[in-house]
């Protein structure tokens, strides 16, 4: 079954900038009780970004199956934005068997996890995997050991298949 998120993750004040640069922009908790919330960075949303501070360079990740889209204007735009706080950038890509996730961290406006990819298959266990690292320098913590307890798992994400699946059952956060 496929997933396939892009999203960046944090507290409700270090997403707020992405409200006020694009109207489309909207903020989700993924769980009843969740102290981080999520902006879904769907193609509407990242193209009204663009549109709005320039598109910048794509940032390489070699030769992938699918390259993570992320370019130097969202990272600037994403450190900016995590000034006084933190903020994740994360991206799964999972079909069939095949696929990869990557993250990056910002905190306090600083890039403390530079954009780091991981294609499945590869050999790296659970705890040191990108989106599982990156959320654990927000403060989330896995409910046990394995796969099904990770930092990924407790995030909420695990319920998630899709950009669209969080706009459609995940619970908006009105401003």
């Amino acid at each position: 079954m496929a997933h396939h998120l892009r999203l960046f993750a944090g507290p409700k004040t270090t997403l707020r900038p992405f409200l006020d640069a694009v109207s489309g922009a909207r903020i989700f908790a993924l769980t009843p009780l969740a102290q981080l919330f999520v902006v879904p960075l769907t193609d509407p949303v990242h193209d009204a970004l663009h549109a709005a501070n320039g598109t910048g360079e794509w940032i390489d990740f070699d030769t992938r199956e699918s390259s993570p889209r992320l370019t130097t204007t969202d990272m600037a735009f994403a450190a900016s934005a995590a000034r006084g706080s933190a903020l994740v950038w994360l991206e799964t890509y999972y079909d069939g068997g095949a696929g990869e996730q990557a993250a990056c961290v910002w905190i306090d406006g600083a890039l403390q996890m530079k954009p780091v990819a991981l294609r499945l298959g590869e050999n790296r266990p659970w705890p040191l995997r990108p989106i599982n690292q990156a959320l654990r320098m927000l403060g989330v913590a896995p409910t046990g050991l394995g796969p099904a307890n990770d930092e990924f798992t407790s995030f909420g994400l695990a319920a998630y298949r899709s950009n669209d699946d969080i706009l459609r059952r995940a619970l908006e956060i009105r401003h």
